[in-house]
């Protein structure tokens, strides 16, 4: 794969917390291996692909530590009558605006189920670097309980309800 030469570019040097103008990078296999500041030119061979920044800042992807795309409305009653393909199509379309967003790395604080990650690192969809939790731990009645209140059992330690989103445990033995 030809190297991308990134020119004209401010850089982002977070360790000295600076703006540095008349940056250039070269990338190869999706990695920065050559920086070059204060207007230096990297050296080019005819495959390389250049791209002009014209003076925009370039800086390290950001980490989102508690992100839930997998919950695509804040109706979470209505979330689990959705079939579980339309909230994937609609999960995708929120990784595509994390990345576009400059997120390249998110964990995902729970409800999103191990294809997404999948699909993305195959190629499928594009979005940032998953890290998943599974599902959410929630109470009867909880954040995580999307059940109708008419569907609640008596509240007891006795059992486990599961969803595509949470589990669902009341005391210290269910949990």
């Amino acid at each position: 794969m030809p190297s991308l030469i990134i020119k004209n570019a401010k850089l982002l040097d977070t360790q000295a917390a600076e703006l540095r103008a008349g940056a250039s990078l070269r990338i190869e296999d999706d990695k920065i291996v050559d920086v070059a500041e204060d207007g230096r030119e990297l050296t080019t061979d005819a495959d390389s692909r250049i791209l002009d920044a014209e003076g925009r800042t370039l800086m390290p992807g950001l980490i989102d530590a508690h992100v839930h795309p997998a919950i695509t409305t804040l109706d979470l009653a209505s979330m689990a009558r959705r079939q579980p393909s339309w909230i994937a199509i609609e999960t995708k379309f929120i990784l595509e605006g994390m990345l576009r967003r400059g997120f390249t790395t998110v964990r995902d604080a729970g409800g999103l189920d191990a294809g997404i990650p999948i699909a993305i690192e195959r190629g499928l969809i594009r979005g940032p670097r998953i890290f998943r939790s599974g599902r959410v731990l929630s109470q009867t009645g909880g954040h995580g309980d999307l059940d109708p209140i008419s569907e609640h059992p008596q509240l007891c330690a006795c059992s486990i309800r599961t969803s595509a989103f949470s589990h669902i445990a009341d005391g210290v033995d269910a949990v």
